[in-house]
């Protein structure tokens, strides 16, 4: 069931009115952004996760979310669905799975400081990805939230030899893709393909 919702806006677009909507915990993670665009990413979170519970017979209004110790949200009443969420530049994006899940997106024109570079980054990562550093950036930032330890759990933890389209370590399957201007990756305890769904 590795299934993706994602919301691409355009620069014009601001975030409605969200009234009734949503839940209010989504709604207080809207209205706590500092500006616009945040907001506006984080509206796409919610639309996208509203999508998906939908989809799969759920009303997003009255699910509950609850915080593990690690940081990472889950549903307590729906403890088989797990899922993910990020955002970057105009893209919301959030995937569901029937098992442990994490995504990162980020858009193709991105350019790493070399300061994050050499802070997340082994030697041997940083010359393998010379090329790419982003593809390895959206790999860590994915195993990352499927861990639920956060960026600097992750990064420096899991050395990750360079690969094309899909690789496993430990049972966790890395698959990359290439939607729009995006670069996406998904790490899954599931295998298989993952469907897009625009929103």
């Amino acid at each position: 069931m590795l299934t993706a919702y994602f919301k691409i806006f355009k620069d014009s677009d601001k975030v409605p009115d969200i009234g009734l909507d949503f839940s209010d915990y989504r709604k207080n993670k809207i209205l706590l952004c500092k500006n616009s665009h945040d907001k506006l990413l984080e509206y796409g979170a919610a639309l996208t996760l509203k999508k998906g519970l939908s989809e799969l017979g759920f009303d997003e209004r009255i699910t509950r979310y609850a915080i593990k110790d690690n940081g990472k949200p889950y549903f307590p009443d729906i403890p088989s669905l797990h899922f993910s969420i990020s955002h970057a530049k105009n893209m919301a994006i959030t995937v569901f799975s029937d098992k442990n899940v994490g995504i990162d997106c980020e858009h193709s024109k991105r350019i790493l400081p070399d300061k994050i570079l050499s802070r997340f980054f082994s030697r041997d990562e940083a010359e393998a990805y010379r090329k790419s550093p982003l593809k390895l950036w959206v790999i860590k930032e994915s195993l990352s939230k499927l861990s639920g330890n956060g960026i600097l759990g992750e990064m420096k933890k899991n050395a990750i030899p360079l690969f094309e389209e899909t690789m496993f370590i430990g049972g966790i399957q890395l698959k990359l893709y290439t939607l729009k201007d995006y670069l996406i990756c998904v790490s899954s305890e599931e295998h298989g393909e993952c469907r897009f769904i625009s929103v």
